[in-house]
């Protein structure tokens, strides 16, 4: 069945690897696609980019958007998607060479309305294989759904690395939350996965994913902890829409704990905080008192090594020493970072 698929490309400042995602996207094995190019008022030449292949493959479709942000990007893509089926692709990524076409076999040959599979972890010192099972899955029970809940709250919740039924999406008014500067995507998951009667999973890394430093995920943000509660407050709203709470309240405050990690690391740990120190440590622990924790709630399963060290701190009230080590962390970081920009400079 030669059904078009339409790849939607939310796209900000990515000027430096835009050309790498959009060629492995016009070279892919599978050919019937609707290639939408949604560019969202960036400051870069982005928009030169754009204006460039879309003079070379008819596939393409261009949009050009004032800065709305990437839930409205990839809303806008998918409202002018025409193909049977959607996946999405973030600009500053790339694609295997048949993602599109194993993955749409594979949707077919199991007669389900989203598929997905695994990926390459691509940054400055490695390319490591992501996959999240150990082999092909199909997820049609409340019981092995259980499973893609706990891969959603830690890694799988990107819409990236899937391949979705339009009319699915459409049919259910699945979109992505505006209201949400972070995560957005999770919860966009979360939605699609719980009203789908059917997930594929087919265990091949075909997406390739940039893990960017200076990335917007990873830069300071002085009003993190307000974005935290606003994911919380979305994710609290589907687990009781869907009367989740009671089976999944240990996944609610293990993401909690994750977001005030998080909160910290982004908030009060980059030097662009200038904050007195025991100012900084003072706030940290009223911030953390504000969201209401329930450090006996947290399945550590779902924490990486790190993560299990900082829940430990931050259990104990050790917040000088979570900050001292977190701190240590980020310099370190900061410093191979530039290291490594220093080293592609000279060459």
């Amino acid at each position: 069945m030669n059904q078009k698929v339409s790849i939607i490309v939310p796209i900000y400042n990515v000027s430096k690897y835009l050309d790498t995602c959009i060629e492995s996207i016009i070279k892919q094995t599978y050919t019937n696609l609707e290639i939408i190019l949604v560019n969202d008022g960036s400051t870069d030449n982005s928009d030169d980019i754009c204006k460039k292949w879309e003079q070379v493959d008819k596939r393409i479709i261009y949009i050009n958007q004032k800065n709305s942000g990437v839930s409205v990007a990839r809303n806008n893509g998918l409202t002018r998607a025409t193909g049977e089926y959607v996946s999405f692709v973030d600009g500053d990524d790339y694609l295997e060479p048949n993602m599109i076409e194993k993955l749409h076999n594979f949707i077919i040959k199991n007669k389900v309305k989203v598929a997905m599979c695994g990926y390459y972890f691509i940054s400055s010192q490695e390319k490591k294989e992501i996959k999240y099972f150990n082999k092909d899955r199909i997820f049609d029970t409340n019981s092995n759904k259980k499973e893609l809940l706990e891969q959603i709250i830690q890694f799988l919740g990107v819409p990236w690395g899937k391949l979705y039924s339009k009319d699915f999406l459409i049919n259910n008014n699945i979109q992505f939350k505006v209201g949400l500067k972070r995560m957005q995507d999770t919860i966009f998951t979360l939605e699609a996965f719980e009203l789908c009667d059917k997930i594929a999973y087919l265990n091949e890394p075909l997406y390739d994913y940039r893990y960017l430093q200076n990335s917007v995920c990873n830069k300071y943000s002085p009003d993190f902890s307000k974005t935290a509660k606003n994911i919380l407050k979305y994710f609290k709203e589907y687990l009781d829409k869907y009367n989740l709470m009671n089976d999944y309240e240990y996944l609610y405050y293990t993401k909690m704990i994750l977001l005030i990690i998080e909160m910290i690391k982004l908030q009060y740990i980059p030097d662009e905080c200038d904050m007195p120190l025991f100012k900084k440590i003072r706030q940290i622990k009223l911030e953390i008192k504000s969201f209401h924790p329930n450090f006996n709630l947290v399945s550590k399963q779902f924490l990486d090594n790190k993560s299990k060290i900082g829940f430990f701190l931050l259990k104990h009230h050790f917040y000088l020493l979570f900050y001292i080590i977190y701190k240590l962390s980020y310099k370190n970081k900061k410093r191979k970072y530039y290291k490594k920009d220093d080293q592609n400079a000279k060459n």
